[in-house]
């Protein structure tokens, strides 16, 4: 179970950098941020001021919103976009 796993996120997280450096190539990044759906939430969050982690909503059984729930992954996706352009730009500029 965990080495199917591991496998899972190895070919997830190489989709996500193919993607990108693919992206990068033919020198599309504005479009691909200007119509990833992930980066206009995190926006619209930070332009609305709505902290994920001040707003601490749980339901009675104590698991946390499905609105923070994603809100923190489109966060970590955005994140991990920028982190593997920035990569991109400095090895091959």
């Amino acid at each position: 179970m965990q080495r199917s796993n591991h496998l899972f996120l190895f070919v997830f997280f190489s989709l996500i950098f193919i993607r990108c450096t693919v992206l990068y190539l033919l020198n599309q990044r504005h479009l691909f941020t200007a119509f990833d759906f992930t980066s206009h939430v995190v926006s619209v969050a930070k332009a609305e001021k709505k902290s994920m982690f001040r707003n601490e909503v749980t339901s009675p059984n104590g698991v946390q919103s499905d609105e923070k729930k994603f809100l923190e992954n489109a966060m970590f996706y955005q994140q991990l976009n920028e982190d593997i352009f920035e990569y991109l730009y400095a090895r091959f500029l």
